[in-house]
């Protein structure tokens, strides 16, 4: 892993802690009570300065967050029901092989009533060298690290195998796999607004956004604006749009520009695609 790249991945982390709620304030009541449950077992991060010292830095290349005992609370998950994902993770950066193991919980409650607390666990790991398993993976857990298992989760798991192929080529595309799978594609819109130009470079290539739309705005020679979504390429949308309105100015917007639009939204773009 270069400087440029650990940076970002330490300002990624740091990005969650300081954006996300804290467990202790969590908006959602289903959350609150999930963390009430949990938080003596799994004991959250207290201030940025105390997580910021377990990530790994040129001057700390192993790290382990399981040396303070403290796990890294992420939002709910949107859903039926509020699902708490808990993060604990393993770094070395000594070796030409960068070693990460992210380790996830995810906490509901089932039932009304006297809820039943549920939970199944993933890890998030880099390539292990030779074997069954040299590729960016994931894999179901039943504990965190030896002697403290995953609470509530099925102990039938199946840890070894499967072991589900990730899109990453490094320690961050690992990290933004694991957030695209808590929070959908759409999440990955707000890292790159958030962290910038330098981490769109590394995102770029991520295979997932080649299935994604791009989103327009279309003026049209009479003033009126219409939003919409495309799947083709930026100068065939482009000539489509000239085509059927011609004097139209096409400009690339944010999917949440798109999403803010109260109106005129997808008026043209089935014509767009065809």
């Amino acid at each position: 892993m270069n400087d440029k790249e650990l940076s970002l991945f330490r300002q990624l982390i740091l990005w969650l802690f300081d954006t996300h709620e804290k467990p202790w304030e969590y908006s959602d009541a289903e959350a609150r009570e999930i963390f009430a449950h949990i938080a003596d077992a799994y004991t959250a991060f207290a201030d940025r300065r105390q997580l910021e010292e377990c990530l790994p830095a040129k001057s700390r290349l192993v790290t382990n967050f399981r040396d303070v005992n403290r796990f890294l609370y992420l939002k709910p998950l949107a859903g039926s029901r509020s699902a708490v994902p808990i993060v604990t993770m393993f770094c070395n950066l000594e070796g030409e092989r960068p070693e990460i193991r992210i380790r996830v919980g995810l906490f509901v409650q089932e039932g009304s009533g006297a809820k039943r607390m549920r939970a199944v666990g993933l890890r998030f790991e880099t390539p292990e060298g030779d074997g069954r398993h040299n590729y960016f993976h994931a894999q179901f857990i039943t504990e965190f690290a030896a002697g403290s298992p995953v609470h509530a989760s099925p102990h039938w798991l199946p840890t070894r195998e499967p072991a589900f192929l990730l899109d990453a080529d490094g320690p961050l595309g690992l990290m933004i796999c694991l957030l695209i799978s808590l929070n959908g594609l759409g999440f990955l819109e707000d890292l790159e607004q958030c962290l910038g130009g330098e981490l769109r470079a590394y995102t770029k290539q991520i295979h997932a956004k080649k299935f994604a739309p791009s989103f327009w705005r279309v003026l049209l020679s009479s003033g009126v604006s219409h939003y919409c979504r495309s799947w083709v390429g930026a100068k065939e949308f482009r000539a489509r749009m000239i085509k059927k309105h011609p004097g139209c100015k096409s400009t690339p917007i944010s999917q949440s520009s798109y999403l803010a639009q109260p109106e005129r939204r997808d008026l043209i773009s089935t014509s767009a695609n065809r």
